[in-house]
């Protein structure tokens, strides 16, 4: 009899990329049906299915390698992931790929495809840990069971009008799935070919052998060798306030760390409808909404002010309004391995011109420090590793 599904029992990853220190996974289909009707007929002449919406939700603690996380997850091989502009020409998408256990044995795999990142959040709390947000919507969920439980994916690249190339040796391996765009490709019209020079060369036939060079494949294949990919427990679990700086600055000066602060958000939403076409059962893409803009949220113990003077561009002030704040004020994370060595500098999260959009004053009666609490926009992030 089965018992359960535990947390040690799934293992994310993203086009094929383990994904580690996962505290919180969701994903939720919604199956979309509408149901035709006639005139002279009381009942439903078709109930037809539209396409499902894979709503997906994931949390992870920021680690020392956390970065190369964020850049599977927005597409990036390498270097910073700079928004809007790694954005602009369509959203940041990936498919996830769920091995999971039934009672110690590897039984099944879920998979999630073209799952287009929506919303980005990163949140510092002064009692927490340091924990980022991916937030996106899928359009199939498959369940590889049985004999397909071993399935994997792999990162298709263009060849010719009708093969491309995977990374690694996979020849003689048996072809499940491939997803070109938004179509689906049979595994009947998918064949897995011979392996050289570091590449296993897969071609697939007519009417799917029209591939260009901008397309995005994605190859679902079963290897029967595959087991469940557990992770080690050795190394960083998560990184508390102690392994942060937060800077509030004034264009042309010196970094500030940002008084008293007890706890900081980043929001970064990106997504908006898709777009379709006739011709085509499923989107063709999403488009980043424009204007592109973030909220950053940021509270902290009463001090002297210098935040506020910082936002109104003012040194020793004898008198400020909320008249006084303008677009200019700059804000940066800095992400250490260590809350004692702060030599190892992990992360970087820099956002440029922020624009205050509100201001919160509160306090309760006791030996809590009053708070205050700034909300505001800006229009560019940068995360980087210097």
């Amino acid at each position: 009899m089965t018992i359960a599904v535990y947390a040690s029992d799934l293992a994310p990853l993203a086009d094929g990329v383990q994904l580690k220190r996962v505290q919180d996974i969701a994903y939720n289909a919604t199956l979309n049906t509408e149901a035709l009707r006639e005139f002279a007929n009381a009942g439903v002449t078709e109930y037809k299915d539209d396409v499902p919406k894979v709503a997906t939700n994931l949390t992870m603690n920021e680690f020392d390698g956390s970065l190369d996380l964020d850049r599977a997850l927005f597409n990036k091989s390498s270097g910073s992931i700079t928004l809007p502009t790694d954005a602009l020409a369509s959203l940041p998408c990936v498919d996830f790929m769920a091995p999971i256990r039934w009672d110690g044995t590897f039984s099944e795999t879920d998979w999630i495809s073209r799952v287009f990142i929506e919303r980005y959040s990163l949140d510092f709390d002064v009692n927490g840990y340091i924990r980022s947000t991916y937030t996106g919507t899928g359009d199939l969920l498959t369940y590889w069971l049985g004999a397909s439980k071993t399935a994997k994916i792999a990162i298709g690249t263009y060849a010719t009008a009708s093969t491309f190339t995977v990374l690694g040796d996979i020849s003689g391996k048996t072809a499940l799935k491939a997803r070109v765009n938004e179509k689906i490709v049979p595994a009947a019209s998918i064949t897995i070919g011979t392996f050289a020079d570091g590449k296993t060369t897969v071609t697939l036939a007519s009417p799917y052998n029209n591939l260009v060079t901008s397309d995005r494949i994605r190859l679902i294949y079963n290897d029967t060798a595959y087991t469940f990919p557990a992770l080690s427990t050795a190394g960083i679990g998560g990184l508390r306030r102690g392994c942060v700086d937060l800077y509030l600055y004034k264009a042309g000066t010196g970094e500030n760390s940002w008084l008293r602060l007890q706890r900081a958000t980043i929001d970064v939403p990106l997504g908006t409808a898709d777009l379709v076409q006739l011709g085509s059962k499923y989107p063709v893409t999403k488009k980043l909404t424009i204007p592109f803009n973030l909220t950053l949220t940021a509270t902290a113990a009463r001090n002297d002010l210098t935040d506020f003077a910082i936002f109104a561009e003012k040194t020793d002030p004898t008198e400020m309004s909320l008249e006084d704040l303008v677009r200019t004020a700059h804000f940066k994370a800095k992400i250490y391995d260590s809350d004692v060595n702060r030599t190892n500098l992990l992360k970087v999260i820099s956002i440029e011109d922020l624009k205050v959009t509100g201001v919160d004053h509160r306090g309760t009666v006791g030996d809590a420090p009053l708070d205050v609490g700034y909300t505001l926009q800006a229009d560019n992030i940068v995360i980087s590793a210097t």
